[in-house]
């Protein structure tokens, strides 16, 4: 995966024998949870890891991130492109699939 630019928040979904975990960051700080697929459907719990002070623009999205992640019930893949939806279908995040280096 690319390095993200400074303050872009990214989530990376890691399947494997310890279960199906998740990291990233929000932009500043620090994510870590776990997912669970099933029937089509996705389920995020996500914390933030990290405490450290943000830029103002940074600190004020990352407990919207988080929130978006733990009400994250359904997603949709086009392209490189994924969208979290909510159970009734509201886009939570989209994300941009990014090249490994």
């Amino acid at each position: 995966m690319r390095s993200a630019p400074p303050h872009e928040a990214y989530i990376l979904f890691r399947p494997g024998e310890g279960g199906r975990l998740l990291g990233g960051t929000s932009g500043c700080n620090g994510l870590k949870g776990t997912y669970d697929t099933f029937a089509g459907r996705l389920r995020i719990n996500a914390t933030v890891l990290t405490g450290r002070p943000c830029p103002a623009v940074v600190a004020a999205r990352e407990p919207k991130l988080v929130e978006a992640l733990k009400a994250t019930a359904n997603y949709r893949i086009a392209g490189s492109s994924l969208a979290l939806q909510s159970a009734d279908g509201r886009l939570l995040a989209r994300f941009a699939a990014r090249e490994k280096p």
